[in-house]
């Protein structure tokens, strides 16, 4: 690998070891890499559309998971029961136990922190 690379590398390491994990990034339902079915990481456009983020999304404030009805009802959102449970048992125990001892997130990681201004009218 070029130095340059290496560089590159080590500074982002540098830096990303610099700031806490506010999102809790493990707990994030898509595209995880702990977070399979059949061996491949998931990502569901429909429930990410409708603000489903993270496994805390799927809990109630006592931890537990909510029901289909409550889910489809909150985030107003077209799932079937097979479809559903198929995503909580693709969530692994431990993040599961992880997600109840953290609680139910109310942030939304679109916010404005997260924006970059290329220019006068261009955000990233």
């Amino acid at each position: 690998m070029p130095l340059f690379y290496k560089e590159i590398l080590d500074y982002f390491k540098e830096v990303r070891n610099g700031y806490p994990d506010v999102y809790n990034s493990d707990l994030i339902l898509w595209n995880n890499k702990e977070i399979t079915i059949e061996s491949k990481s998931i990502f569901w456009k429909c429930l990410f559309e409708k603000g489903i983020y993270f496994v805390q999304d799927l809990l109630n404030t006592d931890g537990k998971f909510l029901s289909l009805e409550i889910v489809k009802r909150k985030y107003n959102v077209q799932l079937n029961y097979l479809k559903y449970f198929q995503l909580i048992a693709a969530i692994p125990n431990d993040l599961k136990r992880k997600a109840q001892a953290t609680g139910v997130t109310n942030s939304n990681i679109f916010d404005e922190w997260d924006t970059f201004r290329l220019k006068t009218s261009l955000f990233l």
